[in-house]
């Protein structure tokens, strides 16, 4: 919000309507509700949401039940922010239930110009509609902080306490309908080849397997048993419930499926009559490497595999490209200033890499090279050493500009037997073989500088950080550096401060004490098995997520993220 001198306030006002909606998880013809109903009711905001078909491929995307309502608050940005509780007037236009409110704020300027965001608050235990229903007991609230909705049905099927907190991203994820499909297709050719050859069946072992989606297609595609091993006892407990959803509703086969919730390090070696037949794991992050994707595989099916088992995904390889980045001006505005804050991580100096996704516009990415494979790997063969500690690159040129930033995605090749199952997380504009993906890509400043010209080959060093799986890229020119980033600002922009360096300087080492402190809290607690300590953190994180005039909710974030 701005003040002129003159007193005028932009925006001026803004106009609150409201709707309910289906935004209940489902993928691949699975009922996956039962995620909503652990988790949902812990997310530490509200929900972005988007009705339009050019939308992000997994963005949420509800399915309206009522009509918008007619504007329950419309107020002067000048006016008193707090008011409620106002009734709101729905009628149901479709039958089923509605998950989620969906809450929109239309933002007016003086000039009579606006624009509208949506986002969605989370209806614990949902509310069942008819069409042509007139929805009584829902009403609106507002302060200062945040626009809430209640209502006098509210319920949840299970317990608001004793989970956990799971990021938007996870649930992007199960609404990944690129990643499913090509999963399912590498499950149905290696189960079919399998059964060929083998009369008594398939079995099929799923190595993190968080919902349990990809165990499910397992059955569904004619595995005679499945076994999901998930780490996490808060997922592996929902996917139990997912998984007997499903059993309900005939959308599963009849095939034995259970759920081992353990570290499948931790597995005992099986003997031969007991070993499984396919081996699929997706731990696969923006960057490829980031889940031990490369050590489970390998250890997963030397130990619990037939030495001929179909591992998927069967090859991973990288490609990378070099790249310009900057922040756009919005509006003619220049925000170089927040370079330093952008992406996230950046900010807190936590990763050598960084997840970005080119397909949602965010930052200004020049493409200025033809893409380059980095290396390539067989999965349940190779082991860390296959991946070079060290290499040399070049990419050639195809756009002129100054490369402060080498952007790489993965591409899995899922099956062995048709290798046309491939799935990846280049951008849209580089590959169009599939839509955009839950994962976005994987950056990293460049250590030292690059000047990219068409036509011309650009030489960068690659290096793999002993034991992280991070990959670190600097320039020729560079030399042997420490790999320790410029502090500067992106290409084309004039140099920072002195002052605003050392203010940065002092900002990055108090987030620093503030990170050490908050963790040794809960660390203290779950040392010493304090059980009453730990509920009381995470009441307290729980409390600080959703009350509606709560601090940021980075703030909220951090506490949920370390207190569970």
């Amino acid at each position: 919000m701005h003040v002129f001198s003159q007193g005028r306030i932009l925006p001026a006002a803004v106009r609150i309507s409201v709707a309910l909606a289906d935004a209940g998880l489902k993928a691949s013809d699975f009922d996956l509700t039962a995620m909503d109903a652990r988790f949902r009711a812990l997310s530490a905001a509200p929900m972005k949401v988007s009705m339009e078909e050019s939308s992000h491929a997994t963005a949420l995307k509800p399915v309206l039940m009522t009509d918008f309502s007619a504007p329950v608050f419309e107020w002067q940005l000048s006016d008193d922010a707090e008011d409620g509780p106002v009734p709101v007037h729905l009628q149901a236009t479709a039958t089923g239930k509605a998950s989620v409110a969906i809450i929109q704020a239309e933002i007016l300027f003086p000039s009579g110009r606006s624009t509208s965001e949506r986002f969605a608050q989370w209806m614990a235990g949902g509310l069942p509609l008819h069409a042509g229903q007139v929805v009584s007991g829902v009403t609106a609230w507002r302060n200062d902080g945040r626009v809430w909705i209640d209502w006098d049905y509210a319920k949840s099927a299970v317990p608001p306490f004793g989970y956990m907190s799971l990021s938007e991203w996870y649930f992007e994820m199960l609404r990944d309908s690129a990643r499913h499909d090509l999963y399912e297709r590498a499950l149905q050719v290696e189960i079919a080849k399998v059964k060929e050859k083998n009369a008594d069946g398939c079995t099929v072992l799923d190595v993190g397997s968080g919902d349990g989606i990809l165990s499910m297609m397992a059955i569904r595609a004619g595995a005679t048993a499945g076994t999901g091993v998930e780490y996490v006892t808060q997922i592996a407990r929902a996917s139990e419930d997912v998984i007997l959803a499903n059993r309900s509703c005939n959308a599963l086969g009849a095939g034995p499926l259970d759920i081992w919730c353990t570290d499948v390090r931790g597995v005992p070696e099986l003997p031969e009559q007991r070993r499984f037949d396919v081996l699929v794991s997706e731990l696969m992050d923006a960057s490829g490497l980031g889940e031990n994707l490369i050590l489970l595989t390998e250890g997963s099916k030397r130990r619990l595999c037939k030495q001929n088992a179909a591992v998927i995904p069967a090859r991973l390889r990288l490609r990378a490209v070099l790249c310009e980045v900057k922040l756009p001006f919005i509006d003619g505005v220049n925000i170089d200033a927040f370079w330093p804050f952008w992406p996230t991580d950046r900010a807190f100096g936590s990763a050598l890499w960084l997840g970005v996704d080119l397909d949602k516009q965010e930052g200004d990415f020049k493409v200025l090279t033809e893409p380059v494979e980095l290396f390539e790997v067989e999965l349940g063969q190779a082991d860390v050493n296959d991946i070079p500690a060290r290499a040399q690159y070049s990419f050639p040129g195809i756009a002129a500009g100054t490369c402060n930033m080498v952007l790489w995605w993965f591409e899995a090749q899922l099956s062995q037997t048709d290798p046309s199952v491939v799935l990846t997380n280049a951008p849209t504009q580089l590959d169009g073989r599939h839509a955009a993906t839950c994962w976005g890509q994987a950056a990293a400043e460049l250590v030292g500088t690059a000047q990219v010209r068409p036509g011309e080959n650009t030489s960068i060093a690659m290096e793999m950080v002993f034991g992280d799986y991070q990959l670190r890229f600097r320039s020729a020119e560079c030399g042997e550096s420490s790999g320790v980033l410029r502090d500067a600002p992106p290409p084309g922009a004039p140099p920072y401060s002195a002052e605003f360096k050392e203010m940065m300087q002092a900002w990055r080492e108090k987030q620093r004490e503030l990170a050490v402190s908050g963790r040794q809290v809960g660390r203290t607690a779950i040392r010493d098995a304090d059980v009453e300590a730990v509920a009381v953190l995470q009441k307290a994180a729980l409390a600080v997520a959703l009350h509606p005039q709560g601090p940021t909710t980075l703030v909220a974030t951090l506490l949920l993220h370390h207190c569970f």
